[in-house]
């Protein structure tokens, strides 16, 4: 998960708990979006940072993070970090402190009566090749977690 910003607008420094909330609380507004998981993520987050209270006026529920931050209805959006990546219009601010971070976690496996075992063991193996992490970080994955 990730804090978007407005291409060539403020990127505050998020890289520890202490300045991540502090950043949230000096923000103007930030979106999030109930769709999917981000929006819960986002909620818990606050919480257990424990600024969920004072950053309720300042939040706002939307249906496109990015659109939001495109539009300048929210300083800053709350989304998974591929999804800002894919937009130039807007910028990474950062990623969550890993001590405020929720991680999705895929696992891979081939079936026993998958019809084409060798196929998949592959694509496991493309997928979890050290040259593989790199594409992986620039579309916004993470590995090893």
């Amino acid at each position: 998960m990730g804090l978007a910003a407005r291409k060539g607008g403020p990127k505050p420094d998020i890289s520890s708990p202490e300045v991540f909330k502090q950043a949230l609380l000096d923000a103007k507004s930030v979106a999030y979006s109930q769709e999917g998981g981000s929006g819960k993520v986002f909620l818990a987050m606050l919480d257990r940072a424990g600024i969920a209270a004072e950053m309720t006026p300042k939040v706002k529920v939307v249906s496109s993070v990015v659109q939001a931050v495109i539009k300048g209805d929210a300083e800053f959006g709350f989304t998974g970090v591929a999804v800002i990546l894919a937009d130039p219009a807007v910028e990474l601010v950062g990623r969550l402190p890993p001590e405020l971070q929720t991680y999705a976690v895929f696992a891979v496996g081939v079936n026993l009566a998958a019809r084409e075992p060798e196929a998949a063991s592959a694509l496991i193996r493309f997928l979890t090749d050290p040259a593989a992490a790199s594409v992986l970080k620039a579309y916004g994955a993470e590995t090893g977690h």
